[in-house]
């Protein structure tokens, strides 16, 4: 026992990072190891969340009981590593019966003294983000002593520094400052509104509009005046965003600009203006959301060939896109169709014509319902729904096996890089599928995946895929409605949102059939009408209907970054 903690404390004298723990944690198989890795493969309040948000666990992270407990209680002293032993305190805090508040103190006090090594070694990011831990755990049991004055003070002098040489930095900073109530909304109003200006300056349009909305929320709803003028900044800042772009992209900003404009009074026609010019860029776009396919490959190097694929990546953005649009390949449903049009006649073919489906409670369905959108030929209507029941198998089959590539790429990514929640909302606010005002959702289901939490992701990801293909539309100038004979207007449902030939075309055939199988045909189960009606239960959002349409969302919302991937990374 003494001789791994000796062995511990000479090995990770300068560990600063939870996930380079977790991985040299995971190198022995003893309790000790084992321990300690779960420890520090739990993301302990990285995101600004509250408390019951706080034990996110990874797929590393296993169960700790009271016996596990007491004996981190009786360990902790014996670590020399100060970021381990913040976060073993921080940890009993949070998982002990009764709380003790001498652990959050204790985890406060090891948090600032690993800031002093960080700030000998310059490194910014790393230095915020336990500075954030610090003056997190001290609102969080109101203990404001002298480990929160010295990283507040410290936190503020380095924001002064920074602010106005690099706005990135500045505004990393600013959004802790007003989320922890650091400053006053006065001073966090007038320093937004200067970095934005500075980010202007500099043509960093999305910076500005990030800075602006801190402002903006800060501001009391009464001061209309100056709710109006960010607003005026902000929707400029995205006028020059869609300028600087083309296509549906360009046309997304600038429903942006047009939404904020809602907002200042007497800007109807600026509005409009704005619309005719969406109108424009959508009409000379080619195809934007267009697929990245890979070539096939067989099952048995699949795992290989994913580690081949991923194991070249230079940062976050390169193995997130990789995994997103590289790893797998999207089948076509044409080549379905023609094999098993092709294949002769089966047992279940010649004496079991007619498929019955029973749902989870033995119910049999109907399954009339196939896609408008495939050509069937002369094939007669019975035919046709054997034909498709066969062709669902089929895509089942193939998301199963691409299920294999897809957790593979999640356990590589896992435990490559942190996953910080900022990122990803980045990534969602400047795609066109996210519309204003939904990017948390999209993040947060995102997030949720990347942790392996498919009923989470699903929950969140379903209900807003039939808004953003309605969302779509509107960038082309379509209204998704139906105009009844007694003058009344219904918004189209996701089954007509999916045979609506512009989405057809963004998407292709084979991207919205493979979307619409998961999402509405019975026989897959039918994942929207289980979230909306709740009629299975939990686990079945662990298979792979979630995992695969979690994998379609991600993909949809990197493919406008393909252009900025393969520039970078060619």
């Amino acid at each position: 026992m003494n001789n791994l903690i000796e062995k511990i404390n000479r090995s990770l004298e300068n560990y600063t990072d939870y996930y380079e723990m977790t991985s040299y944690f995971r190198r022995e198989n003893n309790k000790l190891f084992n321990i300690l890795m779960t420890v520090c493969s739990y993301q302990l309040n990285n995101q600004m969340d509250g408390l019951n948000n706080t034990l996110l666990k990874n797929i590393y992270s296993k169960e700790i009981n009271n016996e596990d407990i007491e004996y981190l209680s009786n360990l902790v002293g014996k670590l020399e590593n100060n970021f381990l032993k913040a976060r073993v305190y921080h940890f009993l805090f949070l998982k002990r019966k009764k709380r003790d508040r001498n652990d959050i103190v204790n985890a406060m006090l090891y948090y600032r003294l690993t800031l002093t090594n960080l700030t000998n070694n310059h490194d910014f990011y790393e230095f915020v983000r336990h500075s954030f831990m610090v003056l997190y755990l001290g609102n969080l049991v109101h203990h404001h002593g002298d480990d929160y004055d010295y990283v507040k003070n410290s936190l503020i002098d380095i924001f002064h520094k920074v602010r106005n040489e690099d706005v990135h930095k500045g505004i990393h900073i600013l959004h802790i400052i007003d989320h922890l109530g650091i400053d006053n909304k006065e001073n966090i109003i007038s320093i937004s509104q200067d970095i934005a200006d500075l980010a202007i300056l500099n043509d960093e349009y999305g910076q500005a509009i990030l800075a602006l909305e801190i402002a903006k929320t800060n501001l009391h709803p009464n001061e209309i005046e100056k709710i109006s003028d960010v607003n005026r900044k902000i929707a400029d800042c995205y006028i020059n965003i869609a300028r600087s772009n083309n296509g549906l992209t360009a046309a997304h900003f600038l429903l942006k600009a047009i939404e904020t404009l809602r907002s200042i009074k007497d800007s109807r026609e600026e509005r409009l203006r704005l619309y005719e010019e969406m109108r424009d860029y959508q009409r000379e776009s080619l195809l934007d959301l267009k697929y990245c396919e890979t070539p096939p490959f067989d099952i048995s190097p699949l795992q290989e060939d994913v580690r081949n694929s991923l194991c070249g990546c230079q940062d976050f953005f390169d193995m997130l896109f990789r995994l997103s649009c590289c790893i797998i390949d999207i089948i076509k449903i044409d080549t379905i169709k023609e094999k098993e049009i092709n294949l002769p006649p089966s047992f279940t073919d010649l004496f079991y014509q007619k498929r019955i489906y029973i749902d989870h409670e033995g119910m049999p369905m109907d399954i009339s319902d196939i896609p408008s959108t495939i050509d069937f030929g002369n094939i007669s209507d019975n035919d046709k729904n054997t034909l498709w029941s066969k062709m669902v198998e089929r895509i089942k089959t193939h998301h199963v096996i691409s299920c294999v590539a897809i957790e593979e790429a999640l356990r590589i990514l896992n435990s490559t890089y942190s996953i910080e929640y900022q990122y990803i909302l980045n990534l969602c606010k400047n795609t066109p599928f996210v519309p204003q005002g939904h990017e948390d959702f999209f993040a947060k289901g995102i997030i949720a995946g990347l942790n392996g939490d498919f009923l989470t992701a699903t929950h969140l990801l379903v209900p807003q895929i039939e808004n953003s293909l309605r969302h779509l539309l509107k960038l082309g100038a379509e209204e998704p409605t139906t105009l009844h004979s007694n003058n009344e207007q219904e918004r189209d449902g996701l089954k007509s949102l999916l045979d609506n030939s512009e989405i057809i075309r963004i998407f292709g055939i084979d991207g919205v059939i493979h979307l619409r199988t998961i999402l509405l045909d019975k026989r897959y189960p039918s994942l929207r009408h289980s979230i909306a009606h709740g009629f299975i239960d939990s686990s079945h959002f662990y298979g792979t209907g979630s995992t695969y349409l979690w994998w379609l969302i991600l993909r949809i919302i990197m493919i406008p970054y393909r252009d900025c991937w393969e520039k970078r990374y060619s």
